[in-house]
């Protein structure tokens, strides 16, 4: 049975989505939100995402894709109790490949950076993103072009304490009109 990528993001008016490696906000309830999703899953990062990590996160694997993984990256995979849930991959290819020889329906999610939404654009047949209404400083962001066309599932506001000054929303997008591919 093919097995349904989701995306999931957060991010600012302009599409911020990091500074330096980290999140340009502050708000736990965002990240109990990504908790909730991901979770029990496989989440597919690119390097860069995976070096923001302060650690590896519990109760996931980690599929980076990197054509080559630091000694860094190396050393903080080996601070996980359960080291073969940190996985390198050289090429999308490679980790499509390693998905359908999965032997479980656990969920997969793209977390990001950029270049990877960019990337998996196609085999995610849903994407989960927190549009908080402010602008913030940033030195990456989410390319916006990958929302265009996408049928909105459903929209809520999010009544977060931790948003005094500005509002957000949790979006639901589905595929584009041409449809999602699945693995």
């Amino acid at each position: 049975m093919p097995r349904e990528i989701r995306a999931i993001a957060a991010m600012g008016l302009n599409g911020e989505l990091g500074l330096n490696g980290h999140l340009p906000w502050k708000h736990p309830e965002d990240l109990e939100l990504f908790k909730a999703h991901t979770q029990g899953s496989i989440m597919i990062m690119g390097a860069q995402t995976w070096r923001s990590l302060p650690k590896p996160l519990a109760l996931r694997d980690h599929w980076i894709l990197s054509t080559g993984p630091r000694e860094s990256d190396l050393a903080k995979a080996q601070t996980c109790a359960q080291k073969e849930r940190i996985r390198f991959f050289a090429t999308k290819d490679a980790v499509l490949s390693a998905l359908r020889e999965e032997p479980d329906s656990r969920s997969v999610f793209v977390i990001g950076g950029a270049q990877i939404y960019k990337l998996f654009e196609q085999e995610c047949s849903e994407w989960i993103i927190t549009h908080f209404q402010s602008s913030f400083k940033a030195d990456c962001f989410f390319p916006m072009d990958l929302l265009n066309q996408r049928l909105v599932l459903s929209t809520q506001e999010c009544l977060w304490p931790s948003l005094e000054h500005y509002k957000a929303h949790l979006i639901h997008y589905g595929a584009k009109n041409d449809g999602p591919s699945t693995v």
